[in-house]
């Protein structure tokens, strides 16, 4: 799978196949209102990748990476909705654009707060 997409600042981009074992790790990534939101879900592996997505493209953007602890970072809201806005501890804030795939995959390029972003080309390759 690629995706290609362009800024005139930074951006990150993360695409995830949707996994029930990755379960596993929501505690380790995840921050305590997100649990909360997973623990009410229908769906819960398809919303973890969404948010897992989401927080890799925000940690690839800000350039740090995994170096932060993804716990710090929410990036939905109380009621399980995407988060307009993410805050990265010593950072601006980013923002999501959630990218259709496939039933099978997920996907989320996070750019700064306010800056255009075009997604010129997706290619999923089957």
């Amino acid at each position: 799978m690629a995706m290609l997409a362009c800024s005139r600042s930074r951006i990150g981009v993360d695409i995830e196949r949707i996994d029930e074992s990755k379960l596993e790790a929501v505690a380790a990534a995840c921050h305590q209102v997100e649990i909360e939101v997973l623990e009410r879900a229908d769906d819960p592996a398809t919303l973890f990748a969404q948010i897992w997505t989401a927080k890799e493209a925000c940690l690839k953007a800000d350039g740090r990476g995994l170096t932060i602890d993804p716990r710090t970072l929410c990036v939905v809201d109380d009621h399980g909705c995407p988060a307009e806005l993410v805050q990265i501890p010593g950072s601006a804030p980013w923002q999501i654009q959630h990218v259709a795939v496939d039933s099978h995959h997920v996907a989320a390029l996070a750019s700064k707060a306010g800056d255009a972003v075009d997604v010129i080309q997706r290619h999923w390759f089957g």
